[in-house]
């Protein structure tokens, strides 16, 4: 007998879709799979496409004969003809690699382990007729094809600017019920978070769209123990968030995005999120990433605060269903993040203490998280109920809604008759009644300045009074609690007189940001204005 020289290792392909079915999975994680397909048809064709995100609807329910499906609507590019095999055939798809599909098995993989048929009917931007593929698992096994013809493939006209992909799956393995759909939302906009930020991404599931909340930061003084803030010369609040960025051993790379203690205790949203090529790939939803050496004991006051979004090297190793894969780097990597937020202990309390100005470090550097998150301890405020703050809520847009209506009589005649730059008497505020006024040096834009705030009671004068004065950088800000609209909306505790001084702070300085970057379209003063009112301005003390 001849010694053999090869060996046939060919499979048949109704095996191997068989095979599928039995993977470790989630519905999340099987769910992500087409999402991750649809964003990323949708940066392969942004240059193409009308529209300026996707939109992915993910809908399920029970059909006219009572049968479960799922189905998953998209307005992506849509599966191109030259892609159109790599989306239905077991292999390694070329140049996918450094895709969020790069695998090539989302599709196949995730709709067999949901059930045992699916319908894909889908229309490329570009091509003037939509195709649609009815894969039928009981059937490929049975008949053991390894080709969809016939019945199961179809094609009719449609038009070359539409595009979009409709995956309907039946014969359901699995299916979410009960609590699982706030789970699979939860997971999903935990994986999406980017995308959903940055406005690629409309997600929708049985019509609710989801967004992802930003992380409500800590911004209190320092606690260098549990009885209370830190007694220094310096009373100052922080914002308990640091950035960072250090570099990994390869295939890693790096590890940069931002960790910080959130203002409230959520011991079940509390960790970290990992993230690679936009999508996070480890510790979503209820499977928070805690690694001890950062967090502690999960019954201590840091385990429930620190929060931390992070992005590794777009070549990390990921699993076939997009799970990170940790190696020795792990270790590594909780080092390195275990030394940033311990920050630098001494330098921060003589800080504090005074003994070192504030220009000769960089706050970033040595702000001790990890000291704080252990010490820190909320007092109680008092908060307005659920109920309450929809009553409130109701009310004001009504009130609102009701004067609008008179708006006309206002807006017309100063449209008709523009009103003039204010002139410096209009301005002069010095022969005012003044309840109180208070002035402060600070530095922005590398120079110094000037501002003087004033509470007036004057019944002639205008609500809001913004004056630069005769000294370089030197701004006069007031506002007027005889002007019939704070003194009809003003409180026992007075505090419309500090929000409206914060607002009429944050107008001043988006004007003067607008006139430093010569920048004056109406658009960039609310961008400005929005920025700045959500920073030190926002806060209390």
């Amino acid at each position: 007998m001849k010694p053999r020289k090869s060996l046939n290792i060919e499979t048949e392909a109704w095996i191997v879709y068989g095979l599928l079915q039995n993977l470790q999975y989630e519905i999340y994680y099987a769910l992500a799979e087409y999402v991750d397909n649809s964003v990323q048809s949708f940066l392969d064709n942004k240059k193409i496409l009308k529209n300026k995100f996707v939109t992915v609807s993910i809908n399920f329910g029970v059909d006219q004969n009572n049968q479960e499906y799922i189905e998953i609507i998209d307005d992506a590019g849509g599966i191109s003809e030259d892609r159109f095999d790599d989306a239905f055939r077991l292999a390694d798809p070329d140049g996918f690699g450094s895709t969020l599909n790069e695998f090539g098995l989302g599709m196949k993989m995730a709709s067999l382990w949901l059930g045992n048929k699916f319908t894909v009917k889908t229309s490329a931007i570009g091509e003037k007729y939509a195709t649609t593929v009815i894969f039928d698992l009981d059937y490929v096994q049975k008949a053991k094809v390894n080709h969809i013809d016939g019945d199961n493939l179809f094609v009719e006209k449609e038009s070359a600017s539409e595009h979009y992909t409709i995956i309907t799956i039946e014969k359901m393995r699995n299916f979410p019920r009960g609590g699982m759909v706030n789970k699979l939302k939860t997971h999903l906009s935990d994986i999406y978070r980017t995308y959903l930020r940055e406005s690629n991404l409309n997600l929708l599931i049985q019509g609710q769209r989801i967004d992802f909340n930003e992380p409500d930061w800590l911004f209190e003084p320092y606690w260098d123990d549990s009885n209370g803030p830190f007694k220094g010369s310096l009373n100052k609040d922080f914002q308990w968030k640091k950035d960072f960025h250090f570099k990994l051993p390869a295939p890693y790379d790096y590890a940069k995005g931002h960790i910080g203690l959130h203002t409230k205790m959520q011991r079940t949203t509390s960790g970290l999120v990992m993230f690679r090529r936009g999508r996070a790939v480890y510790g979503t939803g209820d499977e928070r990433y805690r690694p001890s050496g950062l967090f502690g004991p999960s019954q201590s006051q840091k385990y429930a605060r620190l929060f931390a979004e992070v992005h590794v090297g777009p070549n990390s190793p990921v699993s076939s269903n997009k799970r990170l894969v940790w190696n020795e780097v792990q270790s590594i990597f909780v080092l390195e993040m275990k030394k940033m937020i311990s920050g630098d202990f001494d330098v921060f309390k003589s800080f504090l203490a005074g003994d070192i100005a504030e220009k000769n470090i960089t706050l970033s550097e040595i702000l001790p998280i990890n000291r704080m998150g252990t010490s820190y301890r909320s007092t109680k405020a008092k908060k307005i109920s659920d109920a309450k703050l929809q009553e409130l809520a109701e009310s004001a847009t009504k009130t609102t809604t009701d004067v609008f209506k008179e708006i006309k009589g206002d807006v017309d005649p100063l449209i008709a008759n523009p009103v003039h730059p204010d002139n410096k008497k209009a301005n002069d505020t010095s022969d005012d009644r003044s309840l109180s006024i208070e002035s402060i040096n600070v530095n922005f834009s590398d120079e110094d300045w000037h501002f003087t705030f004033k509470i007036l009671k004057e019944a002639s004068r205008p609500l809001y009074i913004f004056k630069k004065t005769d000294a370089p950088n030197s701004i006069e800000l007031s506002i007027n609690i005889e002007h019939p609209f704070i003194r009809n909306f003003i409180d026992k505790e007075g505090q419309i007189m500090t929000a409206f001084l914060r607002i009429a702070s944050g107008l001043a300085l988006s004007e003067i940001i607008s006139e430093q970057t010569q920048n004056t379209e109406a658009s960039s003063l609310r961008n400005n204005f929005n920025s700045i009112m959500s920073g030190s301005l926002s806060r209390k003390k």
